[in-house]
């Protein structure tokens, strides 16, 4: 079982259909807290999703602006940073998404992308994404730096690319505002 599942953030990875992040070993997720503290491994410092729409040239010159056909979601993103501490007992955290990365990052049939994430306490989850066979992750950049500066911390980014079917995230967010108000 992943002892990611005690933590506040994780990102995780699927291989089998009926994986969930609480029946996967160890080495398919990654545990995180919030901030950083002296009993941190480690700490998410910021979350950014981002997204862009795509767009469209208006096919005749004469035509007005306004008719430029909503051709949907282009590219859904998260960027996650965080810090991790040299002194981890389990210091293998960044080889971990380093693996997530460069493996495969979709199993045909099985998951369009294989890495899940958890916040529970960004927007009470509604940014959640459970890998399946219609949405998931895909790790897209990973990058460290051993930065002097922050004295036995090392700064990590992770970039996951959503894939699939973007109504999982309208209903994700759908279902927080309805539980909010």
């Amino acid at each position: 079982m992943a002892s990611s599942v005690s933590k506040d953030a994780a990102i995780f990875r699927f291989t089998n259909p009926g994986d969930s992040e609480g029946s996967i070993p160890d080495r398919e997720a990654v545990g995180m807290d919030y901030g950083l503290d002296e009993a941190t491994d480690i700490g998410v410092i910021s979350f950014k999703p981002a997204g862009d729409k795509r767009r469209t040239d208006v096919g005749n010159p004469f035509q007005s602006s306004s008719t430029k056909p909503d051709t949907g979601i282009a590219v859904t993103q998260y960027q996650l940073d965080m810090i991790v501490s040299e002194k981890l007992a389990d210091s293998s955290a960044f080889a971990k998404f380093f693996k997530f990365y460069l493996d495969e990052n979709s199993i045909r049939g099985v998951f369009r992308g294989r890495i899940g994430i958890r916040l529970d306490k960004f927007q009470g989850g509604s940014f959640d994404i459970i890998p399946n066979s219609i949405a998931g992750f895909k790790i897209i950049h990973v990058e460290a730096e051993d930065d002097l500066v922050w004295g036995g911390f090392i700064p990590v980014s992770i970039t996951l690319e959503f894939v699939g079917n973007p109504i999982s995230l309208v209903i994700a967010l759908s279902n927080y505002i309805n539980l909010t108000g």
